[in-house]
């Protein structure tokens, strides 16, 4: 299978070494002081951005011939209880119930597939869209389906 940079759109073979866009994507954090003093986005505007990046990744997924269904998205207060509460499957802190996470269920060729490489196109592109995006496969992660921006240091 061939994935492709989202920023140069170099083909990357999932057995080969990633292009410079991407080993920069996934292995570049800033240090404390390299970190930019652009003042934190306020939640109502991260979660606007938040879901257009979410369109976005959707209809490259299309485009990729990778069809999606939604698994978690927003986790309501109701059930898994209030940001920093909760005591079931559901992390106190997950940024699910702040809006700002999503689960993709991925199908290719009808076939709902589960292995990380197969959503390794999708968190490459995500990680591309916004300085907040974080993919739940990244740095080796197992939890490749979860796409979150993070929020005042909070990452998943």
């Amino acid at each position: 299978m061939t994935f492709y940079c989202a920023e140069c759109y170099a083909p990357v073979e999932a057995t080969e070494t990633l292009c410079e866009h991407l080993a920069s994507v996934l292995t570049t954090e800033p240090s404390p002081a390299e970190e930019p003093t652009v003042p934190e986005r306020k939640l109502s505007q991260k979660q606007r951005d938040f879901t257009r990046a979410v369109g976005r990744l959707i209809e490259f997924a299309y485009e990729s011939n990778v069809e999606l269904t939604f698994g978690d998205a927003y986790r309501d207060h109701r059930v898994f209880g209030h940001f920093d509460e909760g005591d079931n499957y559901s992390s106190k802190r997950s940024l699910h119930k702040i809006r700002l996470a999503v689960d993709f269920n991925v199908f290719i060729d009808d076939v709902y597939r589960t292995d990380a490489v197969v959503y390794a196109q999708l968190g490459y592109f995500w990680l591309a869209l916004d300085p907040d995006a974080r993919w739940g496969g990244q740095d080796g992660g197992s939890d490749a389906n979860h796409f979150s921006f993070t929020h005042y240091n909070m990452t998943y």
